[in-house]
């Protein structure tokens, strides 16, 4: 007898981006019968009018143990319920170092799985003398965060993250050598660009000089909040030409063009937001007492001296610039989640995955294969997750099921409704073998566990992917 067997399904296999009737069975957390599956199931789900495939796989995300744990835990709850069953954590240059204690609490049971990139802009650079975010490493400072970031990856570390942006000090020159120890373990560099100002495109070639002479695979990150104020098209014919000379560049991109960061944050400094026409009533607060207030200059400065530590939501960006991201091949669906107070937030944290799929249906992006491909197999291949985002047997039973004529976000900005309204559309999610989203709502399943790397390339090459 089977542990689950799912019924009357269309399954799609992102790996060769086919769809077929079927019915799919599981054992011991593994996917054992595709198409056929005689035999009867201890459980058994009636997938008609679904698709199941396998389990998103959002490779951008912030839950590093940095917040109370029953809100780093409600946060994959709400990325759970989109269909997400691994999250990609450690971003923007920001993670503990060391990784394996919060690896090793992951493991006593999460809501879904957990890789972790180790951050080189945070407590790494602290730990070897650099306690201001403009100071620049010398050759025995960066010589040391390399045997950190060895370190990281002999502990499970998927590879490294860096978050120039928010640590200007930062240099190329470090970012390289760091990236040359990724490249040496098989493993991946993300990189939050140096964003200068809304046209900066420099940002972007450093992060294709590191692919470069670093000589491993790049994924830019939460690409449209980056490049999404009017310079996409020239962003995305850089990384087309940078891909055609050879380079492993790859990008992930949210559903929106409003972005959150930590009021305090190098960001939204002063000379920035005050010298920028107009930039400071764009500006929303997302968490604290002052959610869902526009900032004026009194309040602005009251936040960032007294309330470093709450979000805001830059509200500038072109709309039409999601979609132009979403079609490049080469760009995964993300979220940027990061845990919140109930209420709060940014609604990427409840709405991206979701919002995605009813993205691509109702504005013609893509087949839903391919669609389920850029959500599962891509970024399975791009960072090492071996068994993750098949469809075939042998592999891991994450499983999402959802009807993707319905599937829509709920989600929204925190002064139009609650960022943290669950989506629609999704039946069933499968985490290990185990039931974790049943008719929407969740188990008590905690199936997840940390996704370590192994140090070795992976098995597809970029002209097969």
């Amino acid at each position: 007898m089977y542990d689950v067997v799912i019924r009357n399904a269309r399954l799609i296999d992102p790996q060769r981006k086919v769809s077929f009737d079927g019915d799919i069975a599981v054992q011991k957390g593994k996917i054992v019968a595709i198409g056929q599956a005689p035999g009867d199931g201890r459980l058994t789900l009636d997938a008609a009018g679904r698709v199941v495939c396998p389990g998103f796989i959002d490779v951008h995300a912030h839950i590093d143990g940095d917040k109370p744990w029953d809100l780093v835990e409600r946060c994959a709850g709400l990325s759970l319920a989109q269909g997400v069953t691994t999250l990609i954590s450690g971003n923007c240059g920001f993670s503990p170092v060391p990784i394996g204690p919060f690896l090793a609490r992951i493991d006593k049971g999460f809501p879904v799985h957990v890789g972790e990139l180790v951050g080189a802009s945070g407590p790494m650079r602290r730990q070897v003398g650099l306690k201001g975010n403009h100071d620049v490493a010398n050759a025995q400072q960066i010589a040391s965060m390399q045997h950190m970031c060895r370190e990281a990856i002999r502990e499970g570390a998927l590879g490294i993250s860096f978050g120039p942006g928010y640590v200007p000090g930062t240099s190329l020159e470090e970012m390289i050598a760091l990236s040359r120890v990724a490249a040496d373990q098989g493993c991946i560099c993300a990189i939050d660009t140096r964003m200068e100002g809304p046209e900066d495109l420099y940002s972007l070639q450093e992060a294709i000089e590191m692919a470069r002479h670093g000589g491993g695979k790049v994924q830019v990150s939460h690409f449209v909040y980056q490049y999404g104020e009017g310079v996409m098209s020239c962003a995305l014919e850089m990384m087309e030409q940078a891909r055609q000379s050879g380079l492993s560049l790859w990008a992930d991109s949210g559903m929106y063009v409003y972005w959150a960061s930590g009021v305090g944050a190098e960001l939204f400094r002063e000379d920035y937001v005050l010298d920028t026409p107009g930039l400071l009533h764009q500006l929303l607060m997302a968490t604290g007492e002052h959610t869902g207030q526009r900032l004026d200059e009194a309040l602005y400065r009251h936040v960032r001296q007294e309330h470093a530590n709450d979000s805001v939501i830059c509200l500038t960006g072109m709309l039409e610039s999601i979609d132009e991201a979403l079609r490049a091949p080469y760009v995964m669906p993300s979220s940027d989640t990061a845990p919140y107070m109930p209420g709060q937030g940014h609604p990427q944290v409840a709405g991206s995955f979701a919002g995605f799929f009813a993205r691509v249906r109702e504005h013609g992006l893509m087949p839903l294969e391919e669609a389920v491909y850029r959500a599962t197999y891509l970024p399975a291949v791009t960072f090492n997750l071996s068994g993750k985002g098949r469809l075939e047997l042998g592999a891991d039973a994450d499983l999402t099921v959802f009807d993707p004529s319905t599937i829509r976000d709920r989600a929204r900005f925190c002064d139009q409704g609650r960022p943290d309204e669950m989506p629609e559309g999704i039946q069933y999610v499968l985490v290990d073998g185990k039931l974790a989203i049943d008719h929407g709502l969740p188990t008590a399943a905690c199936a997840g566990r940390a996704l370590k790397g192994a140090g070795g390339y992976a098995t597809m090459t970029k002209k097969t992917i």
